[in-house]
């Protein structure tokens, strides 16, 4: 109900109606109305706080994220290759190590 028919309903109760069954009907109108609204604002209420404390929620984890860079992280060990080699990983590969000598890869 729009606010203008709400003043107009009041108007028509306090001034111009003098039907009793007119009136009743005019006031539970305006009580329905009302409750649909209460409940609206009540159901919205609910949401902005939950929405207010997700929100803090995402706040304070973005924080400890945004506080966490320039930390130093342990990285784990190189894993074992799959393929063994016999060299030390450090030491650059040369041309002719790729092959045996048959011709094969090593």
């Amino acid at each position: 109900m729009k606010i203008e028919d709400f003043k107009q309903m009041t108007v028509d109760i306090l001034e111009n109606i003098t039907d009793q069954a007119k009136i009743s009907e005019l006031l539970t109108t305006l009580v329905d109305d009302y409750t649909k609204i209460d409940n609206k604002i009540n159901s919205l209420t609910t949401e902005n706080v939950n929405f207010k404390t997700d929100n803090e929620k995402l706040r304070t984890a973005n924080m400890n994220l945004f506080l966490k860079i320039g930390e130093k992280v342990d990285t784990p060990t190189p894993e074992k290759s799959t393929i063994e080699s016999k060299e030390p990983l450090n030491k650059p590969r040369e041309f002719k190590d790729l092959f045996n000598e048959k011709g094969g890869l090593k």
